[in-house]
């Protein structure tokens, strides 16, 4: 406990219960009360309520943005994505989906979408392929039928496309000269994108490791480990001029001279 007076900071919270006036109030004061002891992996949740279940989206992996003048939605942006990885599925960049930002989205599964709707109404409960009629104006006439395979989630598009933003940021900072990489958590996803984006880079001058946002787990140090690899020597064969490093990924050399 800190050698902190447990019942003392009950008796100091306690007048603030008759405020309360929904579990999730009582959840807030409790979480304030467990915070004075200053200590990590405390938690506070669930309790005598229920939260309905949240309808399935068919998402496109894209944003929307209403033409008021032309009262119709059109696709403001289309998540990059990393299609060879199922987590990072963009659906409208897959093979096969003729649609581009700036395209109208007319109707969604054969129901017209108008400016004065929702486009997200119409994706509910959409667990199969969803087809859109698309146009380059606002009209019907001359539309076509393009179909995708939806998502449930956007969260993992957004989070690629945070990091590949800040890599590009930095590239055209240094010229490239120093590479970047986000570590989402310490566990199993954490050292799948360490992977992923570290060893392409392992040549640059210096590398930004972002841990902003970073859930926890227990890796940290195998990290570390990776990071901090000592040049025991070098290498050079007779199938390149390009000499390399031993360990290959080296903090104190980047690249031999």
């Amino acid at each position: 406990m800190h050698g902190y007076d447990w019942k003392a900071i009950g008796d100091r919270y306690r007048p603030l219960v008759k405020h309360v006036a929904h579990r999730s109030d009582l959840n807030y004061v409790l979480g304030e009360m467990v915070a004075e002891l200053n200590v990590g992996h405390a938690y506070i949740e669930g309790g005598d309520f229920e939260i309905p279940t949240r309808p399935t989206v068919g998402l496109p992996g894209a944003r929307f943005e209403l033409d008021s003048t032309a009262g119709r939605y059109r696709i403001a942006q289309i998540f990059t994505g990393h299609n060879q990885e199922e987590k990072y599925r963009s659906p409208l960049t897959e093979v096969g989906v003729d649609i581009a930002v700036g395209d109208y989205v007319l109707a969604i599964d054969g129901e017209e979408l108008v400016g004065s709707d929702n486009p997200y109404r119409l994706l509910q409960n959409k667990t199969h392929p969803v087809t859109l009629k698309v146009n380059a104006k606002p009209t019907l006439e001359g539309a076509r039928e393009v179909t995708y395979v939806p998502i449930a989630s956007e969260a993992e598009l957004l989070y690629l496309e945070q990091v590949t933003h800040n890599l590009e940021a930095g590239d055209q900072g240094d010229r490239g000269r120093v590479g970047y990489l986000h570590i989402p958590d310490m566990g199993a996803p954490g050292i799948y994108e360490f992977i992923k984006w570290y060893y392409p880079q392992i040549r640059k001058e210096g590398l930004v490791v972002d841990v902003r946002g970073n859930g926890g787990g227990n890796v940290s140090q195998w990290i570390i480990e990776r990071l901090d690899s000592r040049l025991m020597g070098t290498r050079f064969g007779y199938r390149s001029d390009e000499p390399g490093t031993y360990p290959r990924p080296s903090s104190t050399a980047t690249r031999c001279a």
